[in-house]
């Protein structure tokens, strides 16, 4: 399933973080395994639906999401893909706290998200990647010619490339290489989104608020709207190019 599995996720690996490292060396050990549900927050998987088999102990998940967790879920992957402990001795010792949500209500859904990822700080930008005008805006620059990847959650580039990019295309809907300028090469053609905030603000007049800290953006209601939600027409592009007074009535 690969990245998939985290679609409704706010950012992908926080690479680095000391928290995923405290994770990674806790698995090394019998004993710390053991103890793993007691230091770690564990998982939150929403699901359409779910079936118990009790004969079997099995619970089996339909339409599944990991909603909380990915931080964690990853460091198990990298301590095993390392081989800084087996598989074997993992799901031998290891036990891991799971909340199994099954709800077809969408908007209950995106305030667990919300409200559950707290484990790492969360950067603003995040909490709005899944918000309909990011996923428009994605489309649109994938459409372009040469196509551009507009990259919504931290680190989403690096991640979705990593291991060959073999998970890309199944979340994207394009193969990493359309968005590269040489198919072999790992950098590509991304524009993030508080790049595309700051060059949008300062273009349509706003350069004041484009010039402060850019958690602003995404922080601040009245300029994500600014940035992200509202588009200047012919008559504001008249009015000011006359005005002398920029501040003028510039929002109206």
């Amino acid at each position: 399933i690969g990245w998939k599995l985290f679609d409704l996720n706010l950012r992908y690996e926080v690479r680095n973080s000391s928290i995923n490292g405290e994770i990674v060396g806790s698995l090394k050990h019998q004993k710390s395994r053991r103890q793993f549900h007691h230091y770690n927050n564990g998982l939150i998987i929403v699901a359409k639906r779910y079936k118990v088999n009790e004969q079997e102990e099995k619970i089996r998940i339909f339409g599944g999401q990991i909603v909380n967790g990915l931080q964690t879920v990853k460091s198990i992957y990298n301590a095993v893909v390392t081989k800084e402990v087996s598989l074997e001795d993992i799901e031998k010792d290891g036990v891991i706290q799971i909340k199994l949500i099954s709800t077809p209500d969408a908007d209950f859904v995106s305030r667990i998200v919300r409200s559950t990822n707290n484990q790492n700080p969360m950067a603003p930008r995040n909490l709005r990647s899944n918000n309909r005008e990011q996923q428009v805006l994605r489309k649109g620059f994938a459409l372009l010619d040469p196509k551009w990847f507009n990259q919504l959650k931290e680190g989403e580039w690096d991640s979705l490339t990593g291991e060959s990019a073999r998970f890309f295309e199944q979340v994207v809907g394009y193969k990493a290489s359309a968005f590269r300028p040489e198919p072999t090469r790992k950098s590509g053609r991304v524009i993030d989104n508080q790049d595309a905030a700051k060059a949008w603000l300062a273009f349509i007049g706003f350069a004041d608020a484009s010039g402060d800290r850019v958690t602003h953006y995404f922080a601040d209601d009245k300029v994500y709207e600014q940035a992200f939600g509202s588009r200047p027409n012919t008559q504001y592009w008249r009015d000011f190019a006359k005005s002398l007074d920029w501040d003028k009535q510039r929002e109206a």
